[in-house]
């Protein structure tokens, strides 16, 4: 029965066949499709296992072939005198480039995570199965993921219909969209390698992520289109990173630091939110635009947003970029702040919040703009800044994820736009997209960190708050050196050399209790004394006088003091304060 289908299908076994004779049947099983014979479904029927080259027999001739940015295909010589005649031509081809990012994609797939390419291909439906083993073909590369999709297929008859389709396209002269189905392919497989991985992060149940995890994964998807489902996924599923706490950690700390050392910025906030329900609307907004400029300063970004009220608004607060002109954006990449001019605004802690929230999507904008390198340039131009110098990863990072989750070009990036879902479509979308659970996380921290300075600030006023709270400090320091500090473990000139400081430091803390002297003596004395201690703890951690079953606690000590120091600082700037008062006006009584 070689090379021959003169059989009836009832005993005809093709699975059998091996060798060079399996080709040559292949081939006119297909001559057989041609020639509408009704032998060839009943034989199909009985096909075993299809391999790439059983489908290149069936195929029969020669599909166009996509090599070094060039398409080689044959094509009939419809001006010449003989129109049946076939020629065989090569010409550029635009789909050099979408075909690259197809390959580009399985291979990270296949590298990164060969298991999750398989299970794409077996949950592909059967077209999608043809035009990835057709694709594959006529770029000639991925033989074995060829190999593994015909494995899948359901019926091999479609992949011969659609090679013979395309190349019958190049064949009459016919325009063939190749680019569009290398990017609808590129799109599914993306897509689905994307919705996987979120299902793998979803399993920690972890709202905030360490940044190996995942940006990796946002990093690859960046690079392409994505369909609905997937993007949406992103930007519903996917944890924060941890980098980005580390922006909002280090800008919470400055922010405390400014208003803590600036007593006229501290006194002017409190004056604010004591009589904040009888400001007037353009007092609460000259204060909305202060305050803005003081988060601005504490994140290192310039210039601030700017901020204005808006009738029929929908809501409380909203931001948006500055314009739509790319300059000017680059010059304000912070945007503008709208705020409802038919909300009241009476409640203090509420107003810190929405300024805050609107503000995280400043620094959103802000980031996503930090991916551009002509930006980049444009900013050192105009006098902007982008934050700290080394957190510059961390804001790329942040961007990253926004842009995810941005309309269209917002920012001008040249990345492909993402989606932003807008509350009047679906509440719990809008509330579950990542900026928006950014935004609403931040807005928070930022108020209750202004508040809780002003707070420590309005407690420190006082002096006697400083020296109460350190008594029972002082005792834990004195335990922790007599009892955890084993100093016999260094020789005796260091021995003596460490209780003289143990000496100055009791000597300011004596100070600090003598009520004679003046608070501001006292508080110094204190500071001093509580530096002191602090001093000797990092000598004995470096110098492992200290075990390791009181090392923790040793160092909850050390804590305590830096933070009383910290505070120490206030109740010293409010008496220099009152001192310098009291020096202009010898009526200023201290109080």
């Amino acid at each position: 029965m070689t090379g021959s289908l003169d059989t009836t299908h009832d005993r005809f076994n093709l699975s059998s066949l091996e060798g060079e004779e399996r080709p040559v049947v292949m081939s006119k099983l297909y001559d057989l499709h041609a020639g509408k014979s009704e032998k060839y479904w009943p034989i199909l029927d009985t096909l075993g296992s299809l391999s790439s080259q059983d489908i290149d027999s069936m195929i029969n001739r020669p599909l166009p072939k996509i090599s070094n940015g060039k398409i080689t295909y044959k094509v009939r010589d419809i001006l010449g005198d003989d129109p049946n005649k076939i020629l065989e031509r090569t010409s550029l081809s635009f789909a050099k480039v979408e075909g690259k990012k197809l390959l580009d994609a399985i291979q990270h797939i296949h590298k990164e995570d060969p298991d999750v390419l398989s299970d794409i291909l077996k949950e592909m439906y059967d077209k999608s199965v043809v035009d990835l083993i057709v694709s594959l073909k006529m770029i000639g590369a991925e033989e074995s993921l060829i190999e593994a999709a015909c494995q899948e297929l359901n019926n091999p008859h479609t992949v011969v219909m659609s090679a013979g389709s395309i190349r019958d396209d190049f064949m009459d002269s016919e325009y063939y969209p190749m680019e569009n189905r290398f990017r609808r392919l590129t799109q599914e497989l993306v897509s689905s390698y994307v919705q996987k991985k979120i299902k793998i992060l979803e399993k920690d149940k972890s709202s905030i992520q360490s940044d190996a995890k995942f940006l990796p994964i946002l990093e690859f998807a960046s690079q392409y289109s994505l369909n609905d489902q997937a993007l949406k996924d992103i930007n519903l599923k996917t944890p924060l990173p941890q980098s980005l706490f580390t922006i909002h950690r280090d800008a919470k700390k400055s922010l405390q630091g400014i208003i803590t050392s600036d007593l006229s910025l501290a006194d002017e906030l409190l004056e604010t939110q004591t009589h904040f329900p009888e400001l007037s609307k353009s007092e609460k907004l000259v204060f909305a635009q202060k305050y803005l400029d003081l988060l601005s300063k504490s994140y290192a970004v310039f210039p601030p947003p700017s901020v204005e009220y808006k009738d029929n608004m929908g809501g409380v607060a909203s931001q948006v970029p500055w314009s739509e002109e790319r300059i000017e954006c680059f010059q304000h990449p912070l945007g503008r702040i709208n705020l409802s001019s038919d909300c009241a605004f009476d409640n203090f802690p509420e107003f810190l919040e929405a300024l805050g929230h609107e503000f995280v999507h400043g620094l959103e904008d802000l980031s996503i703009l930090s991916l551009n390198n002509e930006f980049k340039e444009q900013a050192d131009l105009n006098n902007v800044q982008i934050g700290q110098p080394y957190l510059q990863k961390n804001i790329e990072s942040l961007g990253l994820l926004a842009s995810f989750n941005t309309n269209a070009d917002m920012g001008f990036t040249g990345k492909r736009g993402g989606k932003y879902y807008k509350l009047a479509d679906s509440e719990d979308d809008y509330c579950q997209q990542l900026r928006e659970r950014h935004a609403y996380k931040l807005e928070k921290i930022i108020a209750s960190a202004t508040l809780e300075t002003l707070d420590k600030i309005k407690h420190y006023q006082s002096p006697l708050n400083a020296f109460t709270e350190s008594k029972d400090l002082i005792r834990s320091v004195h335990k922790v050196l007599e009892e955890d500090i084993n100093i016999g473990l260094k020789d005796p000139k260091w021995q003596e050399g460490f209780k003289e400081h143990v000496k100055e430091m009791n000597k300011h803390f004596d100070i600090s209790s003598d009520d004679k002297l003046s608070d501001l003596e006292r508080l110094s004395a204190l500071k001093n004394g509580s530096n002191q201690a602090m001093y000797l703890f990092k000598k004995s951690v470096g110098y492992e006088l200290i075990s390791d079953s009181r090392m923790e606690h040793v160092d909850t000590v050390y804590q305590n003091l830096r933070n009383i120091v910290q505070d120490i600082d206030v109740s010293i700037s409010m008496e220099s304060k009152k001192a310098k008062k009291s020096e202009r006006n010898p009526n200023y009584i201290l109080v």
